[in-house]
This record gives structure tokens, sequence and C-alpha cells, in this order.
């Protein structure tokens, strides 16, 4: 019998061991946290984007027709408070005016735009009279 035979692990061995079991878990921890805040700002904006269609489509449905120039307001949604600015601005075309909405946290501190949205909105009178084949639509 070879009296230098050992069985099992000796002391360095199982500290190498654990060594790569704890950079191991380091790696996986820091891959479920970066997962976490990408899941996180996704949702930030598309709940941004879902404030500036509110927003666009409240002035569609309302037939609104909007003078030149900035507004904002502050609106609760998703249990969270959202800060939209509206900037309307005359186009080339005297029917038609461009809308951009932006949105942002209201408590964000850096004041980062989460959603940004552009859209051109007809004159309400000129779609009454404007219609195809050229009558009014009624």
């Amino acid at each position: 019998m070879n009296a230098d035979r050992h069985d099992g692990f000796t002391l360095i061995e199982l500290l190498v061991a654990l060594v790569v079991v704890v950079v191991a878990l380091a790696a996986v921890q820091r891959t479920t946290l970066q997962a976490v805040a990408n899941t996180e700002a996704m949702q930030i904006a598309t709940f941004a984007h879902w404030v500036a269609k509110d927003q666009l489509n409240s002035l569609r449905m309302n037939d609104a027709w909007p003078p030149p120039g900035k507004r904002q307001d502050v609106v609760r949604f998703a249990e969270q408070e959202w800060r939209w600015t509206r900037e309307v601005r005359n186009s080339d075309d005297p029917r038609l005016r461009v809308i951009e909405v932006s949105v942002r946290l209201a408590n964000d501190p850096r004041d980062s735009t989460r959603a940004r949205l552009t859209t051109y909105l007809l004159e309400p009178s000129s779609t009454a009279s404007t219609s195809p084949g050229g009558a009014a639509r009624r």
C-alpha cells in the first residue's frame, strides 16, 4: 500500500474551486441586474410612448385645432407622474399643423425625454369640405 496516497482535495484545490464559483456567480448576478435594468427602461419608454399617443389622439378625437406654441402639463399614468410638452408649429400648407409631443418622468432629475412623437394635424374645417369625388362629407 502506498502511504502517500490522498483521499479527497487539498485546501488549495478547494480554495481555487471556491474562487471559480464566486466569479461565476458574480457574472450571473451582473447579467441578471442588467436584464432587470433593461426591462425597467423598456417599460418606462413604453409608458411614455402611450402618454404621448394619448395627447395626440385627444386632439384628433376632439377635432381640436390648437394654435401654434408650446403647452405642457403633468399627467398621472401607471402610478407615475409624466410631464408632457406639446409644440404646435405651422407647416407650409396652411391647413396642416406640425405637432410634436415629448414625454419625460416628472421627477426625473436628468430631465431626459423618454418618448417623442411628431404628427401632422389637418384643420377640422378642411376635412368637412373635402372628400373623395369632390362632394362634401356629412
